[in-house]
Order: structure tokens, then sequence, then C-alpha cells
């Protein structure tokens, strides 16, 4: 059955960790041979490559590892999460930029592609270093933790 939407889909979205896909008959080569502009977009907690690659992943996990954690909380409490799944939001609007982009990279030469890869870890990664840049510039850290909350307020 997902084999058939897939042939008429022009998306593939899964979050599943690496080869996971592939192990359930999925993977892209098999989906592209069905369906050549099929595009495929994965999303997993430590991206495709490196040590952790086969480790699942989730937003609390990713805020941790990420140091994201570190600008939250107060001096009694230590780091805390952040309120909302910022890193599973960020995920999400990432992979929703590479999918356009190969949409818009399909209309020009027919094809889809398998490219279209987010990782949660990185997405917060890059606002904890958006954050870590500002605690250096300012001398402020946190929430609580710190002299304000870094941010242009």
């Amino acid at each position: 059955m997902v084999l058939r939407l897939a042939d008429q889909a022009d998306v593939v979205i899964d979050n599943f960790r690496p080869g996971v896909m592939e192990a359930m008959g999925l993977g892209y080569e098999t989906l592209a041979a069905r369906n050549p502009r099929i595009i495929a977009c994965a999303i997993s907690g430590f991206g495709a490559g490196g040590p952790m690659r086969d480790t699942p992943g989730f937003d609390q996990i990713a805020q941790g590892f990420s140091g994201l954690m570190s600008v939250t909380g107060t001096e009694e409490s230590g780091p805390m999460r952040v309120g909302i799944a910022i890193c599973d939001l960020l995920g999400g609007i990432f992979a929703a930029q590479g999918i356009l982009l190969a949409l818009e990279a399909r209309h020009r030469s027919g094809r889809g592609q398998r490219g279209a890869i987010a990782s949660i870890l990185r997405s917060a990664s890059r606002h904890s270093a958006e954050s870590e840049a500002i605690t250096i510039a300012t001398s402020c850290s946190g929430s609580g933790i710190g002299k304000s909350t870094p941010a242009t307020t």
C-alpha cells in the first residue's frame, strides 16, 4: 500500500533512524525506481552519519545535547528544557526548506532526489550557537542564570 501511494507522491518524509526505511523495503532507491520524480526527506535525531546516527532522538534529547537547555532555568533549578518542542519544530522547518529546494531542482531537472535530510540535534545546535554568541558578546546567559535573557529586547 505504501509503495502504491509513493508511486503518485511528490514527497516522502520519514522520521526513523537511518536505515529503517531501507529495512522496510521503502528506501529511496526502491521508491525512485518506481517514481523517478519522488523526493525523499528524512528527519532523525542525530542525522544520517556519525557515531550516534543509530541512536533514537527527540526534542528533549536534542535540547540537552546541543546546550540549548543551558540558556533556560534558574540558579536553583539548573538547566531546563525550553517550554515548547523547539528542536522538533526547527527540524521540521529545516526539512520543509530542503523539500522546497528539492522541488525547485526537480522542476528544472525533472528528477527527484534524496537530499533533504534534517537532524533535530543540528537544528538545536544552530540556535544554541546563536545564544552562545550573544552570551559571549554581552556577558549575559540564560533566563535567571545570568543577568538577562539573550534576546534583542
